[in-house]
């Protein structure tokens, strides 16, 4: 904390000190305020003066009262000694994100956790493998942003934009900091033995005037019913994987949503099943969006960047600026 430069050593002490006594006027005073007696405190000046070769501070019977070459000396230590605090701030920030480096929780919905996420956390592990991943997944994406905001994390979901836009994104746009991965039209996979195959496109209402779906426990269940107990389905249906997908289009449920993530991943397979079903789109023109999410006022670490990148270039997006 010593620093010299054309002969002239000082302190972060020195310029403690010379600020105090600027403050109070008194040598007495100022040497009560920082713990120290007088008597060090004047010699820790006076040796500071004799260094500077110049006098900071008139000494009277009433007090002292800074020069006028001692009041430009107090304002450019008040600089310096902001500058060293934010400093100091930002090494120990950088001290807690090394820390953290060393573990990730990553919170994420269905779909982007089954396809999404482990081509990126493999290379994540030969690259950080001191890093230890949990990984977090909810059905509920509400229920997903309310935890994410609670702790030091990273966020992966996939979420129609209508809903995150209209509901979610001003209760947690305060705690929450997001960057689009992906933005695409929210599609219907319809069955090639359904009659919607000669449409160009279908309605939310005829959607859900099909008799079957998928749920997410794989049972079948009427679109209605499931309509009449959760208003917020269009958002559960965002989170089928392939499998139940699969099953959805095969097994006598004419429709279901359709992932829109699932055109980026796996494209071998993908187009092997495109013999089973066709994409129609949504007559209401709804959206859905991955987004990469973190906690404001929280430094990414390298794990955590290095994922975002991946994800990133994996969906051909251009959320790249970290």
């Amino acid at each position: 904390r010593r620093w010299a430069k054309g002969g002239t050593a000082m302190t972060l002490d020195q310029l403690n000190y010379v600020i105090k006594v600027a403050q109070m006027q008194s040598m007495s005073q100022a040497a009560e305020q920082i713990f120290i007696t007088q008597q060090t405190l004047s010699q820790a000046i006076a040796h500071l003066e004799r260094e500077l070769g110049m006098q900071l501070f008139e000494r009277k019977s009433s007090g002292v009262q800074l020069t006028a070459y001692g009041e430009r000396f107090v304002e450019q230590a008040q600089v310096v000694l902001a500058e060293f605090t934010a400093l100091a701030d930002f090494s120990q920030s950088l001290s807690q994100s090394e820390a953290t480096a060393q573990q990730m929780t990553i919170f994420s919905t269905p779909v982007v956790n089954k396809w999404l996420l482990p081509g990126p956390l493999s290379e994540l592990a030969q690259r950080f493998p001191q890093c230890t991943v949990t990984l977090m997944e909810y059905s509920d994406t509400e229920q997903l942003l309310a935890q994410a905001a609670k702790q030091p994390c990273v966020a992966v979901v996939s979420v129609i934009e209508e809903y995150f836009t209209q509901t979610l994104q001003a209760r947690y746009e305060q705690d929450l900091h997001w960057e689009m991965l992906l933005r695409e039209p929210l599609r219907v996979c319809a069955a090639v033995h359904s009659p919607w195959v000669e449409q160009k496109e279908i309605t939310l209402a005829q959607f859900f005037e099909q008799p079957l779906a998928a749920s997410e426990a794989g049972e079948y269940v009427p679109l209605q019913k499931i309509a009449e107990i959760d208003e917020g389905v269009l958002p559960t249906y965002c989170t089928y994987n392939r499998s139940l997908l699969s099953r959805t289009v095969k097994e006598g449920a004419a429709v279901a949503l359709y992932p829109s993530v699932l055109r980026y991943v796996d494209e071998a397979k993908l187009r092997q099943q495109e013999k089973d079903y066709v994409l129609l789109p949504l007559a209401e023109g709804l959206h859905e969006i991955t987004l990469f999410i973190w906690p404001k006022d929280t430094l990414l670490s390298p794990a955590a960047q290095m994922l975002w990148r991946k994800l990133a270039a994996m969906l051909k997006g251009d959320g790249l600026g970290v």
